[in-house]
């Protein structure tokens, strides 16, 4: 602009002339990149839950009503580090699909938070970015293990809600089923097997019979390292499951308060958020309120640091009717069961260890 005043003072028409060309190139680097208002764009995953060690894939697809020949790029916000995805020359009414692997990182939360195209005006002097489309958040679920039955039965919950189906155990008796492989002994009706010639066992009617308090300490003070906490994570998922699996009303103390979860896949959604706490006062175990009654079980998972006497006496008078246990993930350390007089303490070096301790302590009859 301060070429045109100096043309008018000096009269010279090489200045007017470069005025004129800057003024043209500027104005088309304003103009020419424009159609991106246009185009749309479609973002969608293969899964929005997996398990670590899984790829999430996830789709691009990019329309433009109008042609758009300017060099462009989409760029799609990760966990709010952007990725550039260069984009080739566009025809009117052509689409363009990109297909991405990512490689999903052991058990997180990925926010895919958002699409948008970014376009480079002539010489590199302007640059437009419009947002698309918004994206999901992938959840990475923990590892888990399959938990063994109890060999001992279960607490009953007269008040419990009833379930559909039948069960090899319960209080509401509903006939009779032939013998198979497998099944508790205990659970022959004699006098049936002695007319029929034939072993019977009882069949009843399902009900909720337990509720669990599960409760996981998520101070990172308490583990030694990382690889420490995810065993506990990956603990607090495979109990946790395994009292769903049960039909058990389960409740989950985790970092933002006490959690009611009826389904797995809600469960493994939050274990897959948790992370390590520095605030300790942020804990909500808190072993110090007043007695709790109606729970069955209850369990208590820490890290080695942590120390397992202090709070075996602390959750002794809190939960005076429950089956208490407290598990100690300690990664590499020998598996072993310390039994006490109304608690129990495992501690687990590796996860493939716990379905063996649990089995064990079922045996005891420790344990629902």
């Amino acid at each position: 602009m301060v070429l045109i005043p100096a043309f008018a003072l000096l009269g010279w028409h090489e200045l007017l002339v470069f005025a004129v060309v800057v003024l043209s190139v500027l104005g088309a680097a304003l103009i020419l990149p424009t159609p991106c208002s246009s185009i749309t764009a479609a973002l969608s995953v293969d899964a929005l839950h997996v398990v670590q060690g899984h790829d999430v894939g996830i789709q691009m697809i990019l329309h433009t009503p109008v042609s758009v020949m300017l060099p462009s790029a989409m760029v799609l916000h990760i966990d709010g580090t952007p990725h550039h995805i260069p984009v080739p020359p566009l025809h009117a009414g052509q689409e363009h699909r990109i297909d991405l692997s990512l490689n999903a990182p052991p058990r997180s939360r990925i926010a895919i938070e958002s699409l948008s195209i970014q376009q480079t005006g002539p010489f590199a002097l302007t640059c437009h970015e419009q947002r698309l489309c918004t994206g999901p958040t992938v959840h990475i679920h923990p590892r888990t293990v399959c938990l063994p039955y109890s060999l001992t039965g279960r607490f009953q919950d007269l008040d419990g809600d009833d379930l559909p189906g039948i069960a090899d155990d319960g209080i509401s008796f509903q006939g009779l089923r032939p013998y198979v492989p497998g099944d508790d002994m205990r659970g022959v009706h004699w006098l049936s097997t002695a007319k029929t010639g034939v072993p019977m066992i009882r069949q009843y009617d399902r009900t909720r019979c337990s509720t669990t308090r599960l409760c996981f300490d998520s101070n990172a003070s308490d583990y030694s390292d990382r690889e420490e906490f995810e065993l506990a994570v990956s603990v607090v998922a495979s109990i946790g499951a395994h009292c769903l699996n049960r039909h058990d009303r389960l409740y989950v103390d985790a970092v933002s308060g006490r959690i009611g979860i009826q389904r797995v896949a809600d469960l493994l959604d939050l274990c897959s958020g948790f992370t390590p706490q520095t605030n300790r006062t942020a804990q909500p175990c808190d072993t110090a309120s007043p007695p709790q009654h109606g729970i069955s079980m209850y369990c208590h998972v820490i890290g080695s640091r942590h120390d397992a006497h202090t709070l075996r006496s602390q959750i002794k008078g809190r939960y005076p009717q429950a089956t208490r246990i407290v598990i100690v993930a300690s990664a590499d350390a020998e598996p072993s069961i310390a039994p006490h007089a109304d608690e129990t303490i495992l501690t687990v070096g590796s996860l493939d260890q716990l379905a063996q301790l649990w089995k064990a302590v079922s045996r005891y009859g420790r344990m629902a």
